[in-house]
C-alpha cells in the first residue's frame, strides 16, 4: 500500500504506518486493488477461461456483471474516512492517526 501512495512508514522504535493520504481520498476499492488480483474484475465465476458477452457467455454472464459491477461502486463510494466515523475514530485533518506498529 506504501507503493501505491496509500501509506507511509516510518522505522525505529517508535515507527509504524499511517495514511499518506486524507482518509476521505481513500476508497476501499483503492486499498483492494492493492492486495487482490485483477481476476474478480475480470473473471468468470463459472471459471471460465474466455466469458465475455460477445463470445458465449457463460449462464450466470449477465448477473454476474451487474453484481461485480455494483460491489465495484460501493467498495469506490465507501472510504477510509466513512469506516472511522462508523467506528468513531477521529478524521479531521491533523487528528492523530491511529498507527499500526510492527516490530522490526
Amino acid at each position: 500500500m506504501a507503493r501505491a501512495g496509500l501509506v507511509q512508514s516510518q522505522k525505529g522504535r517508535r515507527g509504524g504506518f499511517r495514511l499518506a493520504r486524507a482518509p476521505e481520498s481513500i476508497s476501499l476499492l483503492d486499498v483492494i486493488r492493492c492486495i487482490e488480483s485483477r481476476e474478480r474484475w475480470s473473471g468468470c465465476l463459472l471459471g471460465r477461461e474466455e466469458c465475455t458477452q460477445g463470445i458465449e457467455p457463460c449462464a450466470v454472464h449477465a448477473r454476474w456483471s451487474e453484481l461485480r459491477e455494483a460491489y465495484r461502486q460501493l467498495l469506490q463510494e465507501t472510504t477510509i474516512a466513512d469506516l472511522t466515523r462508523r467506528e468513531g475514530l477521529p478524521v479531521e485533518p491533523g487528528a492523530p492517526q491511529p498507527q499500526a506498529h510492527v516490530s522490526h
